[in-house]
């Protein structure tokens, strides 16, 4: 799934994999796992990250607000 939309649709419980929401939060593959670690907004399945769009879109609003 490719993100070109400058407007990302807060309305779903969709689920972004690892690289899906890398792409939205603009940030290295590194950072992302540091990130997903922290499973504010992701979870593990096997070897697979997942990421909550909600919960991460809340999150990155939360982080927005605290600086």
């Amino acid at each position: 799934m490719k993100i070109e939309s400058k407007e990302i649709e807060r309305d779903s419980n969709e689920l972004l994999t690892k690289n899906e929401a890398q792409q939205i939060l603009k940030v290295g593959h590194n950072t992302m796992l540091e990130l997903l670690k922290t499973r504010e907004f992701s979870f593990k399945i096997g070897n697979k990250w997942f990421c909550n769009k909600n919960l991460m879109l809340e999150w990155m609003d939360r982080q927005v607000l605290c600086k």
